[in-house]
């Protein structure tokens, strides 16, 4: 068993990582950092084709920070159209010391993003780095078990899951609490590998988001963002064990 040190950047789509923010995970010794799903969209962005429209610069960036810093950089998620430009896709890339090591399209779509074009992928990934096999989901995959039988088939280390929760205002710890176990503490020990979650703050093409970011392996949550403070920005840090 070793250790690995993650950081969860829980915070606003389109708003970046500060030099502060770039300097505490440095000083934590993070490996990997883990974006929200739909962070690089822009409060300008009035959908996902808007959003699409800079996915080249924002792929630019995660290479720059990733090689800057020799993350694995798990990037969130970007809008991606293919060079027909007729399919787009909500797509998790994973940069390694400035390279893009895997791209990952969201398979299980919500409602509305179908209704705005965007396309299902055909299939989970992993990738290797740091001598782990990891194998990153996106938002609503979590919802399907079959999800986590498959993940499981590639035999990872680690699941990595960009989130961006919408808030409910009749929520209640129970509720929440009640959800993380029979997702993601079921998914975990479902898969055989911890999953780490990482939610945005702040809003999503107009809508509000809470930052349910956590961490769960196969038999307890390790780390859940406070109920208190799901709409405040963070930079979590985490000390993972792991095989």
């Amino acid at each position: 068993m070793t250790h690995l040190i993650i950081g969860i950047h829980q915070a606003e789509p389109g708003s970046g990582i500060t030099q502060e923010e770039q300097d505490r995970y440095r000083q934590a010794g993070v490996r990997v950092l883990v974006l929200p799903e739909y962070f690089w969209v822009r409060p300008q962005d009035r959908d996902h084709r808007d959003s699409a429209a800079h996915a080249g610069e924002d792929l630019d960036l995660m290479a720059r920070l990733s090689s800057e810093e020799g993350w694995v950089l798990v990037g969130g998620t970007i809008v991606e159209r293919t060079d027909d430009g007729e399919t787009y896709y909500n797509t998790c890339p994973v940069f390694h010391e400035g390279r893009e090591i895997g791209r990952y399209r969201k398979i299980h779509l919500m409602p509305g993003e179908a209704r705005h074009g965007l396309s299902p992928g055909a299939g989970f990934l992993l990738v290797d780095a740091l001598g782990l096999r990891m194998a990153p989901v996106i938002c609503a995959d979590v919802l399907y078990p079959d999800t986590f039988n498959e993940i499981a088939a590639l035999r990872p280390g680690l699941i990595l899951a960009p989130m961006s929760s919408p808030h409910l205002p009749e929520d209640t710890p129970e509720a929440k609490d009640k959800r993380d176990r029979e997702i993601f503490l079921r998914g975990a020990a479902r898969a055989g590998a911890p999953i780490v979650k990482a939610g945005g703050v702040g809003h999503l093409f107009r809508r509000p988001l809470q930052g349910r970011s956590l961490v769960a392996t196969p038999g307890a949550i390790l780390f859940r963002t406070p109920f208190d403070q799901e709409h405040a920005r963070h930079t979590w840090i985490i000390d993972l064990p792991v095989p």
